[in-house]
């Protein structure tokens, strides 16, 4: 467990096997490094999202001052895993590092009750600058990640309280940050290769999505937009309601706040009815409406589907 104090602010765990071949020559003063670092049956854990990256295969060639990857195979939650990338540091120059992964098939469930099987093409940048320095440590997780396939049945009230979650965590005090977390830059693409499954109590729907996570790993935001496929449908008391159309819309670069606008169609006491939902996600507005009956009030339509 080596690497674990390391990683451990980023809320990881590891474990493996470390055999370094290693020749160093050169003064004390001024040490020169080679050989090669094999790590075998290595494990990465990630609390949250869960995340257990197993059988993790890592040669590392070191010439001088820089350790290249050549080699990085594993099982990220059941996904293939490859991967490879630099390491550099220089005492006057500090640390700098450049590492890109893939990953095949891997099961995730984040959100919490959203289960999906993904892709992902990342890449991770990272510069730490020499003690000497006054500069700030600085980093860069980007890529693609490509959802195949996706369900979530939970309860709407489990969706309700991830919201007023994500939201407590963006306004928690600055105290409990991690410099790593806060210091590494997001620009993750999201999309989906096939719509996600919504059946819960709240509705039967089939979103699909191109968004954007952006912001830094401390404090993620979400940019882009989610449609709702037209043939879906809402429960609200008694009635089943047609989705005609739908959006989910991401537009804050700081946070993550789903504003939906949806419009769906029912029937009851013998009148057509129109439902147009706007606004934030945890408190949106409700606009009804007859279209077979226009001379109705809202509460005259609401009655109607009491």
């Amino acid at each position: 467990r080596l690497l674990t104090r390391c990683v451990r602010a980023a809320g990881m765990t590891t474990a493996g096997r470390l055999e370094p071949r290693l020749s160093i020559t050169g003064s004390l003063d001024s040490p020169r490094v080679d050989g090669d670092v094999v790590v075998t049956d290595g494990e990465l854990r990630l609390a949250d999202p869960r995340v257990i990256v197993s059988d993790l295969s890592v040669r590392t060639v070191l010439t001088g001052t820089t350790a290249r990857i050549t080699e990085l195979t594993g099982s990220a939650n059941g996904g293939a895993v490859t991967g490879g990338g630099t390491v550099e540091y220089a005492s006057d120059q500090g640390l700098q590092a450049q590492l890109s992964t893939g990953i095949r098939g891997m099961a995730v469930e984040y959100p919490e009750g959203l289960r999906s099987e993904l892709d992902a093409d990342l890449n991770f940048t990272f510069r730490a600058p020499p003690a000497t320095s006054s500069d700030a440590a600085s980093g860069k997780l980007s890529g693609t990640v490509t959802v195949l396939r996706g369900a979530y049945r939970e309860p709407m009230a489990v969706m309700t309280q991830l919201l007023a979650t994500l939201r407590a965590q963006q306004l928690a005090p600055d105290a409990e940050s991690s410099p790593f977390l806060d210091a590494l830059a997001l620009d993750i693409r999201v999309i989906t290769d096939e719509d996600i499954l919504v059946d819960n109590n709240y509705g039967r729907l089939q979103p699909g999505a191109d968004l954007r996570l952006v912001g830094t790993a401390q404090t993620p935001g979400m940019s882009g937009r989610a449609e709702l496929r037209e043939g879906g449908q809402l429960f609200v008391g008694r009635n089943v309601y047609a989705v005609d159309s739908g959006t989910i819309d991401f537009s804050n670069p700081a946070a993550i706040e789903p504003v939906v606008n949806v419009q769906a169609t029912t029937r009851a006491g013998g009148e057509d009815i129109e439902v147009t939902i706007t606004g934030p996600a945890e408190s949106p507005s409700v606009a009804l409406r007859s279209t077979s009956a226009p001379e109705l009030g809202q509460a005259e339509v609401a009655s109607l589907l009491l």
